[in-house]
């Protein structure tokens, strides 16, 4: 097909399976199969699993979250923060939303209001698998940047950030 280049082709396509859209893949590809292409390059191009991608913050913000708290992604983890007053809680979930047991998990949260800093380690709270729970020093109030870093046991920390706005 004339107009058609190799290098155009393979763009539009890594485009598409970026995006997500196979059939827009195929129609891309088809000129450049009908060309020259060799089908040991095109065959794969076309049956591999597009690559996964991580939720970002705003899509995670858009989510509601099962006890009413803020969700953000850290590492695996999907992880709902709950802060009423001095009471700090962290819930954990796997990409399906469903209760992962934070057990053997090591939490802390860091909280930054204006000038004012702290940091609350939170424990288990033997009221469901997957909550672990702390106390602030004082109570939380207004604009609140709050950071959970989870760390498995062995494993690498990972964050969670939060812009969050309490009562």
């Amino acid at each position: 097909m004339p107009g058609i280049t190799w290098t155009a082709c393979v763009t539009e396509a890594l485009t598409a399976v970026a995006r997500g859209r196979r059939r827009a893949l195929v129609a891309v590809l088809a000129p450049a199969l009908s060309v020259a292409v060799s089908p040991l390059v095109a065959v794969p191009m076309l049956v591999l699993p597009r690559p996964a991608r991580a939720h970002d913050d705003a899509y995670m913000a858009r989510l509601k979250a099962p006890r009413g708290g803020s969700m953000r992604m850290a590492g695996i983890y999907h992880v709902e923060l709950l802060v009423r007053g001095a009471d700090v809680r962290v819930f954990l979930y796997d990409h399906a939303d469903r209760p992962v047991p934070a057990a053997k998990t090591s939490v802390r949260v860091r909280f930054e209001a204006g000038a004012d800093r702290m940091t609350v380690a939170l424990a288990p709270s033997g009221k469901a698998d997957n909550e672990l729970a702390g106390t602030a020093s004082k109570a939380l109030r207004g604009s609140v940047r709050a950071v959970v870093t989870l760390q498995e046991a062995g494993g690498p920390p990972v964050d969670a950030e939060y812009a969050l706005k309490l009562r």
